[in-house]
């Protein structure tokens, strides 16, 4: 499938989003970093977000498809939309962003990638990933229905494990890991029971402050923030 204008609008990822203003407020919460990366930074809504930190004083969005680079662009108007890491200097990014990004690569591609990421990151920079929670709560209430296997294009979706496996041969240890909660609704299954309740609590204070109190399975998508070991 191509990444085309039809793909970013049919998955709703043409427009601004709450679930940036939960990573914007997660990058603030736990970095603060002054140079910043958003690989993978789409139409440059949450790139957007992230130049206006207070504490960024340079940001970078990497993109590689000609529609989501133009919009970027237009959207993020005080920012780097690169599509070649080689123009980053090394040892010069404190913070690095991909959201929903690392599924649709296969290990190979992304091995070659966390390479890079090794070169531009200061020695105490952090990664944060996000994606697809397979196994995760999620899964388990929708099985095949679940969101991640909606899109054809995913094709590396890994248990908590696997991606803890694959980050460590790679050299990256997880510094911490959580979830975005339940939000692709309806859930039909069981009642809304104490725990599924807490989810909910905990995934709004999530979005509103961007420090991450749910576990790792407790949703829809992991969250990894890791650092070179």
């Amino acid at each position: 499938m191509n990444f085309n204008e039809e793909y970013y609008r049919s998955n709703k990822q043409d427009k601004d989003r709450i679930g940036l203003f939960f990573y914007k407020n997660l990058i603030n919460y736990y970095f603060k970093p002054k140079a910043i990366l958003d690989y993978g930074c789409g139409t440059g809504y949450l790139l957007k977000r992230l130049s206006r930190l207070r504490t960024v004083q340079s940001s970078y969005g990497f993109e590689i498809n000609e529609f989501a680079i133009n919009e970027a662009k237009n959207n993020s108007k005080n920012t780097n939309v690169i599509s070649d890491l080689k123009k980053i200097n090394s040892e010069s990014i404190d913070t690095i962003i991909s959201l929903h990004v690392i599924e649709h690569l296969s290990n190979k591609e992304l091995e070659q990638i966390i390479k890079s990421f090794r070169r531009i990151l200061n020695k105490n920079g952090n990664i944060v990933f996000a994606t697809p929670a397979k196994d995760g709560l999620a899964h388990k209430i929708k099985q095949k229905t679940w969101i991640g296997f909606s899109d054809k294009t995913h094709i590396n979706l890994k248990t908590f494990k696997e991606w803890k496996n694959f980050f460590n041969s790679n050299g990256l240890k997880i510094i911490k890991s959580s979830n975005d909660g339940l939000w692709d609704f309806p859930y039909n299954h069981n009642k809304f029971t104490m725990g599924r309740i807490l989810i909910f609590i905990k995934m709004i204070f999530q979005i509103l402050t961007g420090r991450l109190l749910l576990k790792y399975d407790q949703g829809e998508t992991f969250i990894f923030i890791l650092q070179f070991e």
